[in-house]
């Protein structure tokens, strides 16, 4: 969400011409704010995946067990966590780019990951578990077993490649002073 304002707000506040004017190589404007948003994805995710897992703490504490620190598969959860809010800081970047108005880009955006995504795939699981939002949960790993890590991770990292090309592509080519 962080990326979809922090692109389309440019466009929808007016600093668009500024900013082009101060960097005539628009696609080093997009580079820019996607190695940021990626960062910026990283602190949210390791500020989540730290909450989660003091909550998850207190919990397991309040029930007389101890939390599994010892057992790979909490810490790759929490590495997924961070690496998802990683890549989507970028996506929406992307999807900024490409929408270039924040509030349907957020619309959509969220439309598509609470709505869209879930009912096709559970309308056809074999099919749909490639979309980026399913990739997520794999990557976290949740349901392991629609994607693993791996090619969960080459489906969030082709969807974004996709999605930036479209939005360099139409941040170099269309005109910002209209």
């Amino acid at each position: 969400m962080a990326g979809i304002i922090g692109m389309a707000g440019e466009w929808r506040f007016g600093q668009v011409n500024q900013v082009f004017l101060s960097a005539p190589r628009r696609w080093q404007v997009v580079t820019v704010k996607t190695i940021i948003y990626l960062g910026v994805g990283a602190v949210y995710g390791v500020a989540a995946a730290a909450t989660a897992t003091a909550t998850a703490w207190g919990w397991y504490r309040a029930k007389g067990l101890t939390l599994p620190f010892d057992r790979s598969a909490v810490w790759l959860t929490v590495v997924g966590c961070v690496a998802v809010a990683a890549l989507f800081g970028v996506l929406g970047v992307a999807i900024g780019a490409v929408v270039r108005k924040p509030v349907p880009a957020l619309v959509g955006a969220l439309a598509w990951t609470v709505l869209v995504e879930p009912a096709l795939f559970a309308a056809a699981p074999d099919v749909f578990r490639r979309l980026p939002g399913i990739a997520s949960l794999s990557l976290r790993g949740q349901p392991a077993e629609h994607l693993l890590p791996a090619g969960a991770a080459a489906v969030l990292l082709g969807v974004i490649a996709v999605a930036l090309a479209a939005g360099v592509r139409l941040v170099e080519r269309d005109d910002v002073t209209g």
